[in-house]
């Protein structure tokens, strides 16, 4: 039997006994869609299932893995059927036979694009020297402050999973260009959040503990940023005017 899903699928069966015998008892299939962590990387080592990665604009796909080879988290494969690179902003880059041939929009219809181009997948990758790819994060999920300086939220959120009890639900942000906050499901330890920060801690004006619900996601497992932000602004809102502060715990780094 093979088998394809997103990683919240597996992550969803491997919470049971008989999920992970179902997992480890299959032939092969592909993950792919959205990112995988390293719990879930650290498991499918133990099966025969294998990373998939592509876009809307890429068919097949742009990079596969070797079954039950997952070298760490957000392990994407390496290129297959096309050719990779990197822009300045280290965006993934790829183009050969499986990149789209035009694009198609309600009012102007089909506009045919160049069958020759690099195209810009929007994410921020890093690569090894033996054609492994691996996700650091989407280039829309940047943010600059008001200094100039450019933050990449999603690297600092793993690191930050990975200690202190491995909170499931994080979220960096700035409500003000000039300071940063962290949203987690559960409390974080002060000193270990500024250490995982490093430089960017003294730009660290408070931490705030918040339901899980306030963390939005796609069908796929992928943190829907906007929407999150919107709720976290909500939650502040009505713990700063008093309105039922079992809702949000705050802790600030004066």
């Amino acid at each position: 039997t093979d088998f394809c899903a997103v990683p919240l699928t597996v992550k969803r069966l491997m919470m049971t006994e008989e999920g992970k015998i179902f997992l480890r008892s299959l032939h092969g299939g592909v993950i792919g869609g959205a990112s995988i962590d390293q719990s879930l990387a650290d498991f499918l080592e133990t099966t025969r299932l294998r990373v998939g990665y592509g876009q809307t604009e890429a068919s097949p796909g742009i990079a596969l893995g070797e079954p039950g080879y997952f070298p760490r988290a957000h392990y994407l494969g390496r290129a297959l059927g096309c050719e990779v690179g990197k822009s300045d902003e280290q965006t993934l880059l790829f183009r050969g036979a499986n990149t789209c041939m035009g694009q198609w929009a309600p009012h102007a219809g089909f506009t045919a694009l160049k069958p020759n181009r690099w195209h810009d997948s929007g994410d921020i990758i890093t690569d090894e020297s033996n054609g492994d790819l691996f996700l650091v994060g989407r280039s829309d999920s940047a943010f600059k402050l008001a200094n100039g300086r450019r933050i990449e939220p999603e690297p600092v959120e793993d690191l930050l999973r990975s200690v202190d009890g491995g909170a499931e639900h994080l979220f960096l942000f700035s409500e003000d260009n000039e300071h940063l906050i962290v949203a987690s499901s559960i409390p974080l330890s002060m000193n270990t959040v500024t250490i995982q920060l490093g430089s960017l801690a003294k730009l660290l004006s408070r931490i705030i503990v918040v339901p899980p619900e306030i963390f939005h996601y796609t069908p796929k497992g992928t943190l829907q940023r906007n929407a999150t932000r919107d709720a976290l602004r909500s939650h502040m809102l009505q713990f700063d005017h008093g309105n039922d502060s079992r809702l949000y715990r705050s802790i600030r780094c004066d």
